[in-house]
């Protein structure tokens, strides 16, 4: 996940579903070697899984997409399947959930192509 410019949701929003989380700062780096968490997810984030970790995505709490870990890397999906999946839905909560040795993080989808990061933490390991 690299660092990015994106725009965030926005919380001026006097409406906003029960479930919406304001987005918060992705501050330090857990690992020298994996970079920082990006504070917006990138619809080209490839969502892997595997021994070490990787996405998953839940639709009101429950498993909405996770892939089979036995592929090759170019076979696995990225968040823009995703996007096409969930097309226009507004009225549920999505949440990417992205677990690793060395960090965690997750994302909950603001709007169309929006996902901001809502938690982070230090990993399984």
């Amino acid at each position: 996940m690299k660092k990015n410019n994106g725009i965030k949701a926005d919380v001026s929003s006097s409406k906003k579903p029960k479930w919406w989380k304001a987005p918060i700062e992705s501050v330090g780096v857990a690992c020298l070697c994996c970079g920082g968490t990006s504070e917006i997810l990138e619809m080209e984030t490839t969502l892997y899984w595997g021994v070490a970790g990787g996405w998953n995505i839940l639709k009101n709490g429950q498993q909405f997409f996770c892939e089979d870990g036995d592929k090759e890397w170019d076979e696995f999906k990225q968040m823009k399947h995703i996007e096409e999946m969930i097309g226009e839905d507004n009225e549920n909560e999505y949440v990417a959930n992205f677990d690793s040795p060395l960090r965690d993080a997750k994302y909950q989808r603001h709007a169309k192509d929006n996902w901001v990061l809502i938690e982070k933490g230090m990993g399984f390991a």
